[in-house]
């Protein structure tokens, strides 16, 4: 039934310095992406390999949703069903919430080097959204490994607890 609802997935373009996967020369930032290409991110040894990211939310009004998006504050999206694989996503869901730091580190999820992210506002008509940095969406888009996370969903977003 989850594969009816998702309509598409794993066609996202990294915000990070683009290489051609074949060469790794850079990208030209006004050549077109031929069809079936998919562009990696220019890396270094010194390229940190984070095991999740945590969406820290706290400070924002943002509600749950099935298919939340992030953006960079540039409008750029970040993560969303066009960066994840379908089979996870059906299996896991595009990314799971908790209202505990302690219930998010537990995760399988983030494993023990998370990247953590603060969100800076939500956005769409249901504050299902959500925007970060730009430098925060170029750490997240750093490398080919960090790009393997999302594509696992390996997101947590952080949200503030509910008073009643």
């Amino acid at each position: 039934m989850m594969k009816i609802l998702i309509p598409y997935t794993g066609v996202g373009i990294p915000v990070s310095t683009l290489c051609c996967p074949i060469c790794g020369q850079l990208w030209p930032e006004n050549l077109s992406i031929p069809e079936g290409v998919k562009l990696i991110p220019l890396e270094n040894e010194l390229t940190p390999q984070y095991t999740g990211v945590l969406i820290d939310a706290r400070d924002i009004i943002t509600n749950p949703a099935l298919f939340p998006k992030i953006f960079s504050d540039e409008g750029k999206e970040v993560y969303g069903l066009s960066f994840a694989s379908g089979e996870y996503v059906t299996a896991q869901g595009l990314v799971s919430y908790t209202t505990s730091f302690s219930d998010a580190y537990q995760s399988d999820l983030l494993g023990i080097n998370p990247l953590r992210i603060t969100a800076l506002r939500s956005s769409g008509n249901n504050k299902t959204d959500i925007i970060i940095s730009t430098t925060s969406a170029k750490m997240i888009h750093s490398s080919q490994h960090n790009l393997k996370l999302l594509e696992q969903c390996r997101v947590i977003i952080l949200l503030a607890e509910q008073k009643n």
